[in-house]
C-alpha cells in the first residue's frame, strides 16, 4: 500500500515553490557586466555589416551621399558659370561687319614706259608695282604707285600673283617655247614673270612668262630681278 505524501511535500507544492524561487532569482539577479554588453553590441554590428555585404547593401559611411550630392551640385553650378561667361564674352566681343573688312587689292606690274600728256595721267616705267583703284574703263585705268596716282593705258600692266617674281631682260635673244612648238623673242629691258617656285641660287636657267603668255627657259645670266 502506497504511503501518501504530506501536503507540504506533494509534487504540486514542490513545483509551486520551484517556480517562486526562479522568479525571485530573475528579479534579484544583478545586471550583466558592461563588457558583455559591449561584446553583444559589437557582435550585432558585425552581423549587420556581414548581412549588408552579403545581400548587396553597401556599408556606406554616414554623410557620403550628402557629400556626393554637394559635389555634383558644385560641378553643375561651375559648368553653368562657365557657359554664362562664354555667352557674355561673345556678346561683349565686337563683331566685324562684312562691310568693314578690307577688300584685297590686285597688284600689277608695268611692262613699258609711259609718259603722261594730261595732268591727271601717271608716268610708268617697266617694273613699277601699281595698285589699280578704278578699272571701269577698258582702255584707261586709274591707280597709284607710291605717293603718285593717275590714269594710264590698261594694256601697259600685267597682273601679278602673290609672291610672283619679276625680271627684266638685259639682252635681246631668241628662245624656244617651253612646249617646243615655236620661238619666243625677248627684247632688252622687257619685263617677264617667273613661273613656279623661286629658282635656286645656283640655277642656270629660269622659267619665265611674257605678256603674250608665251613661256620659255631663259638663261639666268640675262635676267635681272626687279
Amino acid at each position: 500500500m502506497a504511503v501518501p505524501f504530506p501536503a507540504s511535500h506533494s509534487p504540486k507544492t514542490r513545483r509551486k515553490r520551484l517556480s517562486a524561487r526562479m522568479k525571485s532569482f530573475s528579479l534579484d539577479a544583478p545586471d550583466p557586466p558592461k563588457q558583455l554588453l559591449g561584446i553583444d553590441e559589437m557582435t550585432k554590428k558585425k552581423s549587420s555589416s556581414f548581412t549588408n555585404t552579403c545581400f548587396g547593401q553597401p556599408n556606406i559611411p554616414v554623410g557620403v551621399n550628402a557629400n556626393k550630392k554637394k559635389f555634383v551640385f558644385s560641378l553643375r553650378s561651375t559648368s553653368l558659370e562657365i557657359e554664362d561667361s562664354k555667352r557674355r564674352s561673345r556678346s561683349q566681343s565686337p563683331q566685324i561687319s562684312p562691310r568693314s573688312k578690307k577688300k584685297e587689292t590686285d597688284i600689277f606690274v608695268s611692262l613699258y614706259h609711259f609718259r603722261g600728256k594730261e595732268k591727271d595721267d601717271m608716268d610708268l616705267r617697266p617694273g613699277y608695282r601699281v595698285t589699280v583703284t578704278n578699272s571701269s574703263d577698258p582702255d584707261w585705268w586709274k591707280g597709284k604707285c607710291g605717293s603718285r596716282s593717275g590714269y594710264f593705258p590698261a594694256k601697259y600692266l600685267l597682273k601679278l600673283a602673290k609672291y610672283q617674281r619679276v625680271y627684266q631682260v638685259t639682252h635681246t635673244m631668241n628662245l624656244t617655247e617651253i612646249d617646243g612648238h615655236g620661238g619666243m623673242r625677248l627684247h632688252k629691258d622687257q619685263i617677264v614673270l617667273g613661273v613656279g617656285d623661286p629658282p635656286e641660287e645656283e640655277a642656270t636657267v629660269i622659267h619665265v612668262k611674257a605678256a603674250n603668255n608665251k613661256e620659255a627657259m631663259c638663261p639666268a645670266q640675262f635676267l635681272s630681278e626687279v
